[in-house]
């Protein structure tokens, strides 16, 4: 789903006459007022893709996860990006 969310969904066809848009998951909660906006921001500072994260993680994975995803390229350079910064 991530792999979607960060490189597929800007390209759906839904989306296509949009400049930006803002995808936001359920249950979201905001601890403090935006008193900016962020599609001006970005727009300013020609800035194509914004994320934040801000979630609890399982512990046992984030240890591990870089290695795995080296190792996976590793084995698998097929599947990296033509233009990554690899």
């Amino acid at each position: 789903m991530c792999r979607f969310q960060s490189g597929f969904l800007h390209r759906h066809p839904l989306l296509k006459d949009l400049e930006y848009y803002w995808r936001i998951e359920p249950d979201v909660e905001y601890f403090c007022d935006i008193d900016y906006d962020p599609f001006l921001f970005m727009k300013q500072n020609g800035l194509k893709y914004g994320w934040t994260i801000a979630m609890p993680e399982f512990m046992d994975t984030i240890a591990t996860l870089w290695n795995t995803t080296e190792r996976f390229i590793g084995e698998h350079p097929e599947y990296l990006a033509k233009h990554s910064l690899r």
